[in-house]
């Protein structure tokens, strides 16, 4: 009885150590790679832009991609997209990220996106974003503390080629 009692502790110690190594590598894991999408709308007393945004984190690598539309007070509308790879790292909910190659399109100036941070337009420049998971559904990203968008969280694994 008393060895059959001991082998039931042993049993549940390991249970539960295996479940905290589990949890541990899960919550790690999923800091270091998460996908989300989120939509953004600026207005001023001229124009509009609505932009579609997705990112990807992976390995610290990761990728933005985003399509919008940019319409002035005339009617007069400009698609625009615009992709970045880059490199981050973290350090508590701050995540780094380092500018490797940028595609963005159109070539041509409009007003919206002068004002951009130059991560966004040119490689090796960076941007630093503080990051923190709302919920199990998604991420609000701030810029000095300061609420830029919430970040739904996408469902499948992000992969980064």
């Amino acid at each position: 009885m008393i060895k059959k009692m001991s082998l039931f502790m042993w049993a549940i110690f390991f249970a539960i150590l295996a479940a905290t190594i589990i949890l541990y590598w899960h919550t790690a894991y999923a800091k270091k790679h998460f996908s989300c999408e989120a939509q953004l709308t600026l207005i001023d007393q001229t124009s509009s832009y609505d932009v579609l945004m997705n990112f990807t984190f992976a390995n610290d690598s990761g990728t933005y991609e985003a399509s919008g539309l940019y319409k002035d007070r005339d009617g007069r509308t400009i698609n625009t997209s615009n992709k970045v790879n880059f490199t981050y790292w973290r350090k508590g909910n701050n995540l780094y990220l380092i500018s490797k190659e940028t595609n963005e399109l159109p070539k041509s100036d409009i007003p919206v996106i002068d004002w951009k941070p130059d991560f966004f337009r040119k490689r090796n420049r960076g941007l630093a974003l503080q990051v923190i998971q709302e919920n199990a559904d998604g991420y609000l990203f701030l810029y000095d503390s300061t609420p830029l968008f919430y970040c739904t969280r996408n469902n499948e694994p992000p992969i980064m080629n």
